[in-house]
């Protein structure tokens, strides 16, 4: 992967290619979990910013993913300050859910359930930790990647990271702990 990075830096444009095509999907996941209201828009925007700017890049694959999700970190904040409103979680691409061959309608209908849970659990994380669970599992970046984005020591995203999970589970029990307890019918 580091000779993609060079290549790319040398003006390729099947390197550039390959990059868009393994990083594009978690950049645009990643600015659409964060409420960014034309996710392709930004992702394209991300990617030229790169391209300008690459040739004071140094560095490995794992660094290049790093600076490049830092453009992505940045853009995003930008385009929040810029429309002077609070963030709001987006997630509609159901097409990426779906399984091989679709779902039965009723199997359909529980993903949609899980999936409003999980995003009504992240919503309830502060932006930080937001932010770390976003990017170590839609961006999949490690906590040192992660640190660089976020500008935190990787010891601290890994703690942000435990609290913001256990905080998501604890909510996520709670809300399956009232949904068995409001569909059980009382005993009379």
């Amino acid at each position: 992967m580091d000779s993609l990075v060079e290549e790319a830096a040398a003006g390729s444009n099947s390197a550039w290619h390959k990059i868009v095509e393994l990083l594009g999907p978690s950049i645009r996941g990643f600015a659409r979990a964060r409420g960014v209201s034309e996710p392709d828009e930004l992702t394209q925007d991300v990617f030229l910013d790169a391209a300008r700017s690459i040739g004071g890049f140094h560095g490995d694959w794992a660094g290049f993913r790093s600076w490049i999700f830092t453009i992505a970190y940045r853009r995003i904040a930008d385009h929040h300050r810029r429309n002077a409103r609070r963030p709001r979680l987006i997630f509609d691409d159901s097409a990426a859910l779906r399984m091989p061959g679709g779902p039965r309608p009723e199997e359909e209908a529980v993903q949609r359930e899980t999936i409003d849970e999980l995003l009504a659990a992240l919503h309830n994380l502060n932006q930080i930790e937001r932010d770390v669970v976003l990017l170590r599992i839609i961006a999949d970046l490690s906590s040192d990647e992660v640190a660089a984005v976020v500008g935190k020591s990787p010891g601290n995203v890994r703690v942000i990271q435990n609290r913001a999970l256990s905080r998501m589970r604890k909510n996520l029990e709670k809300t399956c702990n009232e949904l068995h307890h409001s569909t059980i019918a009382p005993v009379t």
